[in-house]
């Protein structure tokens, strides 16, 4: 309690009262500290609480975390409090008076609170407070809502975010006329003129602006996203500054230009564009420079634009729930676990930190701005003149290589293709050919190159198996800035280790070398690329059983699309390839074990090569044809068969021939009109993204645990595990 004397004895009709108020991250807080910095102003500060926002610090009203954060609170219709409400009673109304008074300097006359959701209770705050003024600021709400976006725990995607912003604005001007004191400004007329308007704000509450102190101090406001805290100068008023402002109407001008869904952002502008403009606001106007192209470009079917909000929203869902369940397994674990296990693991943390950090400043950046990348391509050119290394003269000098001065006498086969389209029984039968060695028990998946250096990311990391291409990172060429003499020694030394190095023909293989052939070709010179294909529908379905990343068919085939044509573009740079179908290899493996040794410069031994089968295939297409035929959700698979049927042609596949239907018997009796597609497409995306969620979470909670946990109690709950297995198996007693 705050003990200093009161000069108005608590008379209240002596005391005035300044709420601030606005959307959150409309500059309430900068707003806020400068009006208590007024003279004979105070304000709440060093309270120990979030932004000291006077919410926190009572317990008559629910804070607005309560009715879902600071994005969606205004949805919830308990939130907008007037003079009716019932928690407005003579206790409750002490209380709350005596809670802020306690922080509060009792020796001004000019008390300010802030806290965002203020202007949704401005008539709830003016009957408890009678003498109280109301300052309400308003940002662009494209900075509002990105900036909202920063809260992980509560994320909710633009296209709320901006019903929000307008619901929350929209009752605020009902509630402006039941109001005594209200001044209203915007932030971007704030930080471009700020010493007008706290001359006017001064004027309004009835008081002055102070002179500067000759020194600065400072002090330290809590913020979420800034563990440290913010440290705040205590002169006489804050500098504002609009920089925070532009980096997000440049993001958003990105979302509207170049962004892979820019049909959705473009959707939302034209859907909020009138509304905004009402306050002086635009999505468009002088954020792009084609805005035509943005309000009068492709007009979008009544029901494509909800389908993207539904998408965006479950994407926010997705997210919310991610990060809770993080929370919730944190709290969980620091309430039961013994302090000595906590600081131990408080400790590993630190140290993992420490070891990021480390990694960061030493290891070159996946997505370096275009600066970094014409310093990387200068550094490699002139260390390239250095050595005396050339350029690639049948690739117009475009491609960059990086040879050692062994290379000439060793071959690199790199093989190619989409997850399980054979590549690990191609790849282990290249590696039994004469002079080849390949990597065998290395102890990580399939033997797989990519999880045997640290140069790349792995394919996990850019949405795993089936999903990979979509992310243009995945796609390396020799322009990558990856592509540094050091990178390319690490990888040669990496998997060196691996290989038998008395031989001079070196196998790797990687599904995702797919996208990477130009990139390993600058690295590799001397390299062979063998690409495999398998019909969609095997590899699709077989992608399927891994769980974690289960992707929708259609997806997949999508997916299957999108790798194969990038590698069609990148083929006029390879000088050797040679390319397969999964089908031909398994009907006649003998001629394409011929075939690929006379291409490396090789011979096939006698009675050294794995056996193959088309087994597999079989039972794929059995289910395909069911799915097709008898599925509950037939017309789902019909749709996207219809979908790819050209496309899957070209590559000499079929998603109908050979399946039990025929391509124009599939649309009867109805034909599947493009809007049914889509919702059948959509409910497929929603399933696999629950499905997807679950199974990570569960696996995210036991690597948490085996982490975490001591070991005498994760071998107390592995015994348990066991005899529960155990009793399971054991058929039950037969009565006699």
């Amino acid at each position: 309690m705050n003990e200093t004397t009161d000069p108005h004895n608590g008379d209240e009709t002596a005391r005035k009262y300044v709420f601030v108020g606005g959307s959150p991250r409309s500059g309430t807080s900068l707003l806020g500290r400068n009006i208590a910095r007024l003279e004979d102003c105070t304000g709440l500060k060093n309270t120990g609480v979030f932004e000291d926002e006077g919410q926190f610090l009572q317990d008559v009203y629910p804070t607005a975390s309560a009715y879902g954060g600071s994005s969606r609170c205004g949805f919830d219709p308990r939130m907008h409090r007037t003079e009716n409400s019932e928690l407005l009673s003579p206790e409750k109304v002490a209380r709350l008076r005596a809670t802020w008074h306690s922080y509060w300097d009792n020796t001004k006359g000019i008390f300010v609170e802030k806290t965002p959701e203020n202007f949704l209770m401005t008539r709830f705050l003016q009957a408890a407070f009678p003498n109280s003024y109301f300052v309400v600021i308003r940002r662009h709400p494209v900075p509002t809502s990105m900036g909202g976006q920063k809260w992980t725990v509560n994320i909710t995607s633009l296209n709320r975010m901006f019903e929000h912003w307008l619901l929350c604005y929209k009752l605020f001007e009902q509630d402006k006329k039941y109001l005594k004191q209200v001044y209203e400004l915007k932030y971007e007329d704030y930080v471009e003129d700020p010493d007008k308007y706290h001359r006017e704000i001064a004027a309004f509450i009835g008081t002055r602006v102070p002179e500067p102190p000759k020194e600065d101090t400072f002090r330290i406001v809590l913020q979420q996203w800034r563990p440290s805290g913010l440290r705040v100068p205590e002169r006489a008023m804050e500098i504002t500054s609009a920089v925070y402002s532009e980096k997000y109407f440049d993001r958003w001008s990105y979302f509207l230009t170049r962004s892979p869904f820019k049909g959705y952002y473009r959707y939302i502008a034209r859907k909020y564009e009138p509304e905004f403009a009402k306050y002086g606001y635009s999505l468009v106007k002088g954020l792009i420079e084609d805005e035509e192209a943005v309000i009068l470009g492709n007009k979008f079917s009544p029901l494509v634009g909800p389908i993207y909000c539904l998408v965006a929203n479950l994407g926010a869902l997705w997210r919310r729930s991610n990060v809770r369940t993080k929370y919730r397994l944190k709290r969980t674990l620091k309430a039961i676990l013994p302090e000595f296990v906590l600081d131990r693991i408080r400790q590993a943390r630190r140290r993992e930190l420490l070891n990021n950090a480390r990694a960061r400043v030493s290891a070159p950046s996946e997505q370096p701005s275009k600066h970094r990348q014409r310093l990387s391509a200068l550094r490699r050119r002139c260390i390239s003149l250095i050595l005396g290394d050339k350029k690639d003269n049948n690739n117009d000098g475009k491609m960059t290589t990086v040879q050692n001065a062994n290379d000439s006498k060793l071959k690199y086969v790199f093989i190619c293709g989409l997850h399980r389209s054979g590549t690990s029984l191609l790849g282990r039968n290249i590696a039994r050919l004469k002079d080849c060695t390949g990597f065998t028990r290395t102890g990580v998946t399939e033997d797989e190159g990519q999880f045997l250096q640290d140069v790349y990311p792995i394919s996990k990391a850019y949405g795993g198996a089936g999903r990979f291409g979509f992310d243009p990172r995945a796609h390396l060429t020799e322009t990558s800035a990856l592509l540094t003499p050091e990178n390319a020694l690490k990888l040669r030394q990496s998997w060196d280790r691996y290989w038998d190095t008395s031989k001079a023909i070196r196998v790797e293989k990687t599904p995702a070398n797919l996208l990477k052939t130009r990139f390993l070709q600058a690295i590799f010179p001397n390299s062979y690329f063998i690409v495999i294909r398998r019909h969609p529908v095997s590899v699709s379905m077989a992608n399927q059983r891994w769980k974690v990343s289960l992707t929708p068919l259609h997806n997949l085939f999508e997916h299957w699309l999108h790798c194969y044509a990038l590698l069609e573009k990148d083929r006029k740079h390879l000088k050797h390839i040679y390319e397969l179908s999964y089908e031909d290899y398994v009907r006649n493996p003998d001629k394409y074990h011929e075939e690929i040794a006379a291409f490396i410069g090789t011979k096939v031994p006698q009675h050294a090569m794995e056996q193959v089968t088309g087994a597999y295939n079989q039972r794929y297409f059995s289910r395909w044809s069911d799915l097709l035929q008898k599925s509950p959700f037939k017309g789902y698979h019909r749709f996207i068969a219809m979908k790819y049927e050209s496309k899957f042609a070209k590559y000499g596949y079929s998603l109908t021939k050979g399946f039990g239907v025929v391509e124009g018997g599939l649309s009867e009796p109805g034909r599947i009109t493009a809007l049914d597609g889509a919702l059948y497409c959509l409910m497929a995306d929603a399933y696999a993204l629950i499905v997807r969620f679950t199974t990570q979470s569960k696996g995210y909670v036991k690597r948490q645990l085996r982490e975490r946990l001591p070991e005498p109690l994760k071998a107390k709950i592995k015994h348990v595990l066991q005899h529960a297995s155990l009793s399971k198996k054991q058929p039950d007693a037969v009565s006699s």
